[in-house]
């Protein structure tokens, strides 16, 4: 009789167990599917994740030559490599700003935001560092000429192409990016000119 009762406890259990396994294979929970604008904003977060690496990248890149540059100048006559620092450093400002906001709005955490503009603009002091160390005997115009074209052309591709476009996509009929497009030239021009 033990054995009946124990048999016959037992095998529900046996049963639930394995029918609920089995449900949990062939039945799964069905997923929400998200909504059109759930969709939207997750394509937009994605196209600025993209946009704040590739200007992060390219910025890294367009700073080594600005240290190099700057390191040589500094070097040559102190007086223009501190001209140099400080027209740099006034346009360090949008650049940083350009690789800190993708990211923010992207990720919405400001210390990724801050990391990867401090990480993009720790190539300056490191552009520095190498000439210092290995390539200030080999500079000369034909390499700064190089380096400036590669570079000018790499951040013009990105902000004609990413940049500038992914502003106007957040923008109504206010022309706030064409403004501001506008405000950033005419910021750089009087700071060289200042300069």
């Amino acid at each position: 009789m033990t054995d009946v009762t124990e048999h016959s406890i037992n095998e529900p259990l046996i049963q639930s167990n394995a029918s609920s396994s089995t449900n949990k294979v062939t039945n799964p929970k069905p997923i929400r599917e998200m909504t059109e604008a759930e969709r939207k904003e997750a394509q937009v977060n994605q196209n600025l994740k993209v946009v704040g690496a590739l200007t992060a990248i390219v910025i890294t890149l367009h700073k080594i030559p600005e240290g190099i540059i700057t390191y040589i100048g500094y070097v040559d006559d102190p007086v223009i490599g501190l001209t140099l620092a400080i027209g740099i450093a006034a346009h360090n400002i949008p650049e940083g700003l350009s690789v800190a906001l993708p990211v923010f709005y992207a990720t919405h955490n400001r210390s990724k935001a801050f990391l990867w503009c401090f990480a993009s603009g720790l190539a300056e002091p490191f552009g520095a560092f190498l000439c210092m160390l290995f390539l200030r005997k080999f500079m000369n115009d034909y390499i700064f000429g190089f380096l400036f074209g590669v570079t000018g052309g790499i951040m013009t591709q990105i902000s004609i192409c990413e940049l500038f476009p992914t502003g106007l996509s957040f923008e109504n009929e206010n022309n706030y990016t064409s403004y501001a497009f506008l405000f950033g030239i005419g910021f750089i021009l009087i700071s060289f000119i200042l300069l």
